[in-house]
């Protein structure tokens, strides 16, 4: 497993979290993943943990995710309650996998009070109907409940289309340059259109530091046209800070100081009944034999029973 997988996986298991305790009854005090907690002998490398309050008191969490390609066995709840021992306060311990526990792990964490659930996408969900491009924002909105209790939803699709797209070089650092730099060009260029995915073209510090994509950088007046309830307009998004465009096979990045151009945005409504389809991960109480399912963008579902492994 490599550590982008696992601090994924850890992110999707803060997220998860977080939105479970939002529609609970309680105080939530902090969320935080990578923590380090003094213990009574060591410090302990913690993947999440959260502080909350119920009814005046405050309750520690650790969670223990990890996102293996192999079952939990009884020596790694061992590991995990020795960790909880060693915390000063005695804090409540959480397993999270992808991957399930045998049958002496679980035996192991019911008799010592640890929470096991496994966590991953549903086996068989069928696919999305509503197709979204890289450019595109999907919102989802909670109309009411019908007849037999599933969410009455509704899906709004916006897709952006760019026209007049130009970037304005920043004049100082373009004076600067050699002619050779230039590439010969006339001094008097101050927009530079992008005939390329924008999904692939990367704006950076002075460093070389990723930034954004541009699509990501786009995605903001998008969502200002959006919010106004406008079908399209002009738009000029200027950066405070020093940004460079790097586009692909360049020679080297362009310092930019802003960029403007035309959004048109086609808006597709869809209203339909909860299902499947919408259901982005399963959560798993594998002591409990229950359910919970989270959207694509980790917001709670209506927490169904069901056999804990498929």
């Amino acid at each position: 497993m490599s550590t982008s997988k696992g601090t994924s996986y850890e992110v999707l298991v803060q997220r998860i979290f977080q939105e479970m305790l939002n529609q609970d009854v309680v105080k939530n005090i902090t969320v935080r993943r990578n923590v380090h907690l003094g213990g009574k002998t060591t410090t302990h490398q913690i993947d999440v943990y959260w502080e909350y309050e119920l009814a005046g008191i405050v309750h520690r969490v650790v969670v223990q995710a990890k996102d293996w390609g192999r079952v939990v066995d009884q020596g790694e709840l061992l590991k995990f309650k020795s960790v909880l021992d060693d915390i000063p306060g005695q804090p409540r311990g959480i397993f999270v996998t992808r991957s399930g526990y045998q049958r002496g792990a679980k035996h192991y964490a019911k008799n010592h009070g640890i929470e096991l659930y496994e966590l991953d996408r549903p086996s068989k969900v069928a696919k999305p109907d509503i197709s979204l491009s890289a450019y595109g924002i999907l919102h989802f909105r909670i109309l009411g409940l019908s007849a037999d209790g599933r969410f009455l939803l509704r899906y709004t699709k916006y897709e952006p289309s760019y026209s007049s797209l130009a970037w304005k070089i920043d004049r100082r650092w373009y004076d600067a340059l050699t002619t050779e730099h230039r590439g010969g060009a006339d001094n008097t260029i101050t927009v530079l259109g992008i005939p390329v995915h924008l999904n692939k073209v990367y704006l950076t510090t002075t460093s070389g530091e990723m930034i954004e994509t541009v699509s990501h950088a786009l995605s903001r007046p998008m969502q200002s046209l959006i919010q106004a309830e406008k079908p399209s307009g002009p738009f000029v998004l200027d950066f405070s800070e020093p940004t460079f465009l790097n586009l692909p096979g360049s020679a080297a990045p362009i310092k930019v100081v802003g960029v403007s151009g035309h959004i048109d945005v086609t808006r597709t409504t869809v209203d339909r009944e909860g299902n499947s389809s919408v259901v982005g991960f399963v959560l798993v109480d594998a002591l409990r034999n229950k359910r919970q399912h989270f959207r694509d963008d980790h917001k709670q579902l209506p927490a169904k029973k069901g056999r804990v492994r498929e």
